[in-house]
């Protein structure tokens, strides 16, 4: 006997997945509206952290997470102009 296996693409047509409202929409700043899954576990006393957003997209955050490192606004603008980011 075979078990089926699913690929990502087969989640948003899962009847287990469906049943159990394992799947919420988040708007993504480039794409518009994107499904996504929930965590697919519950705890009985401890709650489950949820998405806050989208992914983001490849860069979206690079000056702040530069700065939280140190490095200042001259030295990201040029890292960016050398290309390095």
């Amino acid at each position: 006997m075979y078990e089926v296996v699913n690929t990502v693409s087969d989640l948003a047509d899962d009847v287990q997945i469906l049943a159990n409202n394992l799947i919420m929409e988040e708007n993504h700043r480039g794409l518009g509206p994107i499904k996504m899954l929930k965590f697919p576990f519950n705890f009985s006393t401890t709650p489950v952290a949820t998405a806050r957003t989208a992914a983001p997209c490849l860069g979206e955050h690079t000056d702040e997470v530069l700065a939280e490192c140190g490095y200042s606004a001259e030295e990201i603008s040029q890292l960016r102009k050398d290309k390095v980011i």
